[in-house]
């Protein structure tokens, strides 16, 4: 999956909540990977296990002059009878290689829908930053339940702070298996947008909104070659100015099944 994610667009559903303390630091894991394009983005994704995310947010702030606090946080529902065991955990990318930097241990009991959240201290140098809710031992990509990751432009300027991620309405975190969204640089001016959801073309519209002082909304369109049985569309889009982009997704009588929002990626 794509490496960055998304800002929060409307409420965090309702939800008995589990608190995990967020403090707690686990020694970094040893997996690298190699930094290809930067981009942003945000995922769900259901497992084989069947944990259900229905929000996930993410958002980094300056703490003195050479580090930086990643706050992670994500709702979750197993509707298993078993408990589920998971890690939080941030992802660093600094120059040319990624790796997993903090972690923590997470539980979902079974039959509960949990809110869970981390925050981190991270070196300020770092060039991109993924939050994500993954099985232990595991690296990202392959075994993450949620995932949201950001460029510099999240945590400088203006917008320093802001928080990005996902929503999804209580009929579309049961019924939609995954969703992925991201956006990669082409250079300061225009980007390949992926947007991956699979609900059926047919059933389902969606808008993008480039932000700034005020937001200018343009329809999307699915891919008639790539989305057949899911929506999967691979545009490339021009900036016009955006600072951030929010993407919402409705069925066919207009309600808003997915609300997801991510800062334009740092060329």
């Amino acid at each position: 999956m794509p490496r960055s994610r998304l800002a929060l667009v409307t409420p965090i559903l309702a939800v008995s909540a589990v608190a995990v303390g967020a403090t707690a630091l686990a020694a970094p894991s040893s997996h690298h990977h190699k930094l290809s394009q930067p981009d942003t983005g945000v995922e769900v994704n259901t497992l084989p296990d069947g944990l259900r995310v229905s929000h996930v947010e993410m958002w980094v702030k300056r703490h003195g002059a050479d580090r930086l606090v990643a706050h992670l946080a994500v709702t979750v529902r197993n509707p298993r009878p078993t408990n589920a065991h998971r890690v939080l955990a941030f992802d660093v990318c600094d120059s040319e290689l990624c790796h997993q930097a903090r972690a923590r241990p997470a539980v979902v009991r079974g039959g509960q829908t949990a809110t869970l959240r981390f925050a981190a201290s991270i070196r300020g140098d770092a060039r991109e930053i993924a939050g994500a809710l993954r099985k232990p031992g595991q690296s990202r990509v392959y075994s993450d339940n949620a995932d949201v990751a950001l460029t510099t432009n999240a945590w400088t300027g203006r917008d320093a702070g802001r928080h990005y991620g996902l929503t999804l309405t209580d009929g579309a975190a049961s019924r939609l298996r995954n969703v992925n969204w991201d956006i990669s640089t082409q250079h300061v001016r225009r980007a390949t947008m992926r947007l991956f959801v699979d609900a059926s073309p047919d059933a389902t519209d969606a808008t993008l909104s480039r932000c700034d002082a005020r937001c200018v909304m343009t329809t999307l369109q699915p891919d008639p070659d790539r989305s057949t049985t899911t929506w999967n569309i691979r545009p490339v889009i021009s900036r016009f100015g955006a600072r951030n982009l929010v993407l919402d997704f409705h069925d066919t009588s207009g309600a808003s099944q997915v609300t997801a929002n991510i800062p334009w990626p740092t060329p």
